[in-house]
């Protein structure tokens, strides 16, 4: 970094107040390194020694940073592909997870700063998740220094590194704890989590193919999606409660904005928990930026104002664009033996549901004629997952009866005026229909095929009986012959008797 490097393309330091810092930091490394070799060769290390290591450290860090800012400045006022403050935000990623081990490892051993290094422990690791969806998401408001991220593989490559990071994490929360039988997990884990976030600084601008994905991980797409599609009916069926004075739990509809905004960010950039794979494609990432996240950010946004259509309509445009993903989600799975199908449309039912209550609801308001295409497009589905049953799944049997009693109800009760009993009736629905999609996703057991002993059984009491008939016919037959050569025989023995007397 001081005199570059011409092999590796790197050139040397470009201004004096650089070169000053990488120098400072030089001098400074230099008797850090006699003392760390000292410390490692002692079998008893003293707390003295400990402490002039660590503000060392301290120190090089302070002139490395000051260095890196300074470079930034720099590049600021150049036009690149890749703005300077992505850049610096991707390479303190590294930094913040070095700084997160090194704190956990110092608040382990106690210390005068155990309350200072917890706050800048806690303070690291804010500002490595912000630093992430920063990184992801773009700058806000009037900022635009940070633009939203575009390429797919800036997603998947932050995806594992967070993945790598969360495991990471939970060890040095553990070690700061008092847990030293989780230091050497704690470092070991540091140096491949460094790596991953390098690897990002590095390719900012890269491209890459599309990845594989198991099985798995496919179906928990699916799901996702399905998600998304049942916040869209949820939405604007709670929002009309509210605004129209009946319902009263303006906390409800919050919660629920506050579970679109967790799901569409799940969906766009994967998830560690609950396990989500980052989209595998760029045309997937494609049409979530161009159309999904435009249909969530305009129900989100509609749903704080007081207009009823602008949400109903922003509802739709997201139920259908989350439905042509999960369509896309499904097909990908190429387990042949997992009921797709059935899952599917058990989801569906869901969001349909909702859907035949905001359109229920809407026509007890006189807000709207009664529209039955919801309606109708359940009772079908409905039927179709009485005929996906095989005889020996009684449970699902058993579940669809649950699901038929509380869809009557809930059908019954759609032209009442007490709003109350038919939102009663919907989440009793919503209840039996939740607890039927496990149900559905579990594979039907098919039962070998046994070895037909009644068939041989009955064959061979068959070739009895025939056989035995058989003996009955023949047996007077052979009889009979038999008979007819003795009276032969005699016949033909007679005349030798007598020629025998007559001599």
């Amino acid at each position: 970094m001081i005199e570059g490097n011409w092999i590796k393309n790197i050139p040397p330091a470009g201004t004096q107040r650089m070169l000053k810092h990488l120098q400072d930091s030089w001098i400074v490394w230099q008797s850090m390194d006699m003392e760390v070799t000292e410390v490692v060769q002692l079998d008893e290390v003293s707390a003295v020694l400990i402490a002039r290591v660590f503000r060392s450290s301290k120190d090089i860090l302070f002139e490395l940073e000051h260095a890196m800012m300074h470079g930034l400045e720099m590049t600021e006022n150049i036009s690149m592909v890749i703005p300077g403050p992505l850049m610096n935000m991707a390479s303190n990623q590294a930094v913040l997870v070095s700084k997160i081990t090194e704190l956990a490892c110092s608040i382990s051993g106690g210390g005068s700063q155990v309350n200072q290094n917890w706050d800048l422990l806690n303070a690291s690791r804010a500002q490595l998740l912000q630093n992430k969806f920063i990184m992801l998401q773009g700058t806000q408001g009037n900022d635009t220094s940070v633009p939203k991220a575009t390429n797919v593989c800036l997603v998947q490559k932050m995806k594992r590194a967070m993945d790598m990071y969360d495991e990471l994490d939970q060890e040095a929360l553990r070690v700061a704890f008092g847990d030293s039988d989780r230091l050497v997990n704690l470092v070991t884990m540091a140096p491949p989590t460094v790596d991953a976030f390098d690897d990002i600084a590095q390719s900012l601008s890269s491209t890459c193919q599309n990845e594989t994905l198991a099985d798995e991980e496919w179906r928990a797409l699916h799901e996702e999606m399905g998600k998304l599609a049942i916040l869209s009916q949820a939405i604007p069926a709670e929002f009309v409660l509210v605004r129209q004075g009946q319902s009263f739990n303006e906390k409800k509809l919050d919660s629920l904005l506050v579970e679109l905004e967790t799901a569409i960010r799940r969906v766009m950039f994967g998830s560690s928990r609950p396990p989500l794979a980052a989209p595998p494609k760029q045309s997937y990432f494609d049409y979530m930026l161009q159309t999904l996240e435009p249909a969530t950010k305009a129900l989100a946004s509609s749903s704080r104002g007081t207009a009823v259509q602008p949400v109903l309509d922003a509802g739709n445009a997201l139920k259908h664009s989350s439905r042509t993903l999960q369509e896309q989600f499904l097909n990908e799975v190429q387990d042949a033996t997992w009921p797709g199908q059935r899952v599917d449309l058990a989801l569906q039912q869901i969001a349909l549901a909702y859907e035949v209550f905001k359109d229920g609801l809407l026509a007890v308001l006189d807000m709207a004629e009664h529209d039955v295409t919801a309606m109708n497009r359940f009772e079908n589905q409905h039927n179709q997952l009485a005929g996906l049953a095989i005889p020996a799944r009684t449970d699902l049997q058993e579940q669809w009866d649950r699901v038929d009693v509380e869809w009557r109800n809930l059908r019954s009760s759609l032209t009442s005026p007490e709003i109350t009993r038919t939102e009663s009736a919907l989440f009793r629905l919503v209840d039996q229909l939740e607890a039927a999609v496990p149900l559905y996703n579990q594979k039907d057991i098919q039962e070998d095929e046994k070895f037909p002993w009644a068939i041989c059984i009955y064959a061979l009491i068959g070739s009895c009986i025939l056989c035995c008939c058989c003996a009955f016919v023949l047996l007077p037959c052979v009889r009979s012959k038999n008979g007819a050569k003795k009276d032969d025989a005699k016949h033909d023995e007679q005349p030798a008797a007598e020629v025998v007397e007559d001599i």
